[in-house]
């Protein structure tokens, strides 16, 4: 399948693209800080005409009548379909904005790349952000404390950290990032046998590895996102057989998505002395969002093609959540004060229902259907270390969208976008040099 040409790595760089380049870095030094600014605008976010004008520049139109690319544009332009057909008040339009933009990041950053110290240093910056503001916290007490959890049955979770962002989640989601840079920075595949001793490797990893200590202070699920790509990475670079190494790392991934699954599923918590070990008395108190938007995606053949939008969803939600049902979940987590909340209005926790619900089913395969496509283009282009890490980080991802509207992230677009640039940037490097 023919791809858009990436730079060679001995081309003269135009001033342009060290322009943009700029921008690229500039945007991930912002991130970790999430600097409000307007409500949801964030200082990162006025480098967006930037990233436009360089899709522009750049001109290579032609990616989006292939795959995946053509997939995601198709996407977009049933989503904008079924805006226009429900609009009903500006969360409409903000929901195709967000899509939009994300779209924008994965397109500038596949095609921005970035060398393998500068990502190393992101990662290891980042990475030492999270060690002294944690440490700085942990010392002065100065975690925020989550008020819905405290004195219920989840009031070990009131107290996490979330570095500068609003909540935990979007801070274990956003540390992946810094994790598979300081991953890419480790040496390509076509020097694996220059300096790769056994006890290097692990040292190595070892170190990639010390960026998810922090996660654990999150005490997230999104801590599948950092360590997916670790798993895909040590499968390839740890000494032993590569099918058994490569085996045991589906395993494990597979074995924490399903445990992280189980405490959605269920209340998970106060656990059990008996087998299965967790409170299975009800549902999990995510399955009432899940619910009541599954029902407003069948609710009518329209809302199944075309979703019923954002502001709909928020008028319709309240006659279609199992009262009932919430109390009596609800209960089972000592957060019996809060199934008012529960009942008006919740957002979907589950990313496929919430698409769904906005967009319609139609669109929401063919965003899926990008991702996956994606994956499996990285996977054939760069059979190796980028390959392997973007099937792992997909799969993690898969599975986090069944607890999170976690595709509205930056974080999420601008992974796909370096992983894109990475296996690019290997593949032209890899090519045999003409005079």
């Amino acid at each position: 399948m023919p791809q858009d040409p990436m730079p060679s790595p001995d081309a003269p760089e135009p001033v342009r693209e060290r322009f943009f380049r700029a921008a690229a870095v500039a945007y991930l030094a912002l991130l970790p800080f999430d600097v409000a600014l307007l409500g949801p605008l964030r200082a990162h976010d006025l480098l967006a005409p930037i990233f436009l004008a360089a899709v522009c520049r750049r001109g290579d139109f032609r990616r989006y009548l292939r795959l995946p690319d053509g997939l995601l544009v198709g996407f977009l332009a049933l989503a904008a379909i079924a805006t226009v057909c429900h609009l009903d008040g500006w969360n409409d339009v903000y929901e195709l904005m967000v899509m939009g933009y994300t779209a924008l990041l994965y397109v500038f950053f596949s095609r921005t790349l970035l060398a393998p110290s500068l990502l190393g240093g992101y990662g290891l910056a980042v990475g030492a952000l999270c060690w002294a503001t944690a440490l700085l916290q942990v010392a002065t007490g100065g975690f925020r404390s989550h008020a819905a959890y405290e004195g219920t049955v989840l009031g070990f979770l009131a107290l996490r950290f979330q570095l500068f962002f609003p909540n935990p989640n979007q801070c274990a989601s956003f540390l992946a990032l810094p994790v598979v840079c300081a991953l890419l920075a480790l040496p390509s595949d076509r020097g694996r046998t220059e300096g790769w001793t056994p006890g290097s490797a692990r040292a190595r990893l070892a170190a990639a590895a010390g960026l998810l200590a922090p996660l654990l202070l999150t005490a997230s699920r999104h801590v599948l996102l950092a360590a997916a790509p670790v798993l895909g990475c040590a499968s390839l670079r740890l000494p032993g057989r590569p099918r058994l190494l490569r085996a045991g790392a589906w395993g494990l991934l597979a074995a924490g998505s399903l445990l992280l699954l189980l405490t959605v599923l269920f209340p998970f918590f106060p656990l059990q002395s008996r087998f299965p070990f967790f409170n299975r008395r009800t549902a999990g108190m995510y399955t009432i969002h899940h619910m009541a938007y599954l029902r407003l995606t069948c609710l009518d053949p329209a809302a199944f093609l075309l979703g019923v939008g954002r502001s709909n969803a928020r008028t319709l939600y309240s006659t279609l959540v199992d009262s009932a049902a919430a109390r009596r979940i609800l209960a089972e987590y000592r957060m019996d004060g809060q199934v008012e909340g529960f009942t008006g209005y919740m957002d979907a926790h589950n990313e496929y229902l919430n698409t769904a619900t906005t967009f319609g089913v139609p669109a929401t395969i063919l965003l899926y259907g990008f991702l996956l496509a994606w994956a499996r283009q990285r996977r054939r282009r760069c059979p190796g270390r980028v390959g392997t890490m973007a099937c792992f980080f997909l799969a993690a991802v898969m599975v986090a969208c069944l607890w999170d509207d976690l595709l509205s992230k930056r974080w999420i677009w601008v992974i796909l976008g370096v992983l894109t640039a990475a296996g690019e940037g290997d593949v032209a490097a890899s090519r045999p040099q003409t005079s």
